[in-house]
């Protein structure tokens, strides 16, 4: 991966972001947040880039957390795919093994008693040499 693929996928992201942004309104916690602030210092110079910039540190501090929930999340299915398809490959083999102990037993009752005893005794005199 080289740097200036990060940059493009960091500048989408941001672009998202800001777009999501303005079509979904912040939470009320950062508005009521913002709003208390700016009534305690009314008469202060700057207050309002004070109440945007933690708004925003919180902001980016939710947005981590997301992200590696995201990605915790992201691990825990690759690994229930991995056992899944684990589990499909041992019934697969399963079901391999089934067939052909059905087409034994079906060969077995298809043959009529007497080749069946003939080759039992073919089988018992190999045994014994």
């Amino acid at each position: 991966m080289t740097a200036d693929s990060s940059i493009i996928k960091v500048r989408t992201l941001a672009a998202k972001a800001q777009e999501i942004g303005a079509l979904k309104p912040l939470p009320a916690y950062v508005l009521k947040s913002r709003d208390d602030k700016k009534s305690k210092t009314q008469g202060n110079v700057g207050t309002g880039q004070v109440a945007a910039f933690e708004a925003e540190k919180k902001y980016k501090k939710n947005l981590e957390m997301l992200k590696s929930e995201i990605e915790e999340r992201n691990r825990r299915i690759e690994a229930q795919s991995a056992e899944i398809l684990e589990g499909k490959k041992k019934i697969e083999s399963l079901d391999a093994k089934l067939k052909f102990t059905d087409a034994k037993i079906a060969d077995i009752r298809a043959k009529p008693p007497k080749e069946t005893g003939n080759e039992s005794t073919a089988y018992q005199q190999a045994q014994e040499i």
